[in-house]
């Protein structure tokens, strides 16, 4: 068995109270993880030339005119339960 199923078994068998706990502190963790990711992404700011960024900017708009759905159905499964509704949008 994996940690993850390990985990997963452990919250499974927590009373109401104690899974929101768990469920708090996890949602926590993640907010973290991405206020850590966004400091070091702020530590690159102006690193790229002009050509680098104007390069990057086409790239990421060629990339990124399409939605994957397999990755909305992914992002929902992850989402908190306690989090409010967000659609995700249609792929075409």
């Amino acid at each position: 068995m994996s940690r993850l199923e390990e985990v997963v078994e452990e919250l499974k068998s927590l009373p109401a109270n104690k899974l929101e706990k768990a469920a708090d502190f996890i949602h926590r963790l993640r907010i973290a993880g991405s206020q850590e990711d966004r400091s070091l992404l702020g530590q690159t700011a102006g690193r790229l030339t002009a050509e680098e960024a104007a390069e990057l900017e086409k790239i990421i708009e060629a990339g990124c005119e399409w939605v994957d759905e397999r990755e909305c159905i992914k992002a929902e499964s992850r989402r908190s339960w306690r989090g409010p509704e967000r659609p995700f949008p249609k792929t075409t």
